[in-house]
């Protein structure tokens, strides 16, 4: 991420109330708002439940036979083709 990219990252984040800057000298604090402090909470949470969920799929499971597996069905009749009749 280049040093412009970031600086309009930050920008967009105080055009939004996410995060405000300080001046000391010539270094920019950045600081989040108690509105970016929720948004940051709240995309924790998101993160957390999406790697759960994804260890979750990768846990193996036990493997259950489909409900129409138990009742036996028929095979399947071969059909058989009879050459036409010559005329």
């Amino acid at each position: 991420m280049s040093y412009v990219h970031t600086v309009n990252l930050m920008s967009e984040l105080r055009k939004y109330g996410i995060a405000t800057v300080e001046k000391k000298g010539k270094q920019n604090m950045y600081k989040l708002t108690e509105r970016g402090a929720y948004l940051a909470l709240v995309l924790d949470d998101l993160v957390k439940k999406c790697d759960a969920a994804e260890a979750d799929q990768k846990s193996p499971r036990q493997e259950t036979p489909p409900a129409h597996a138990s009742s036996a069905a028929a095979p399947a009749k071969e059909a058989k083709h009879e050459p036409a009749e010559k005329k």
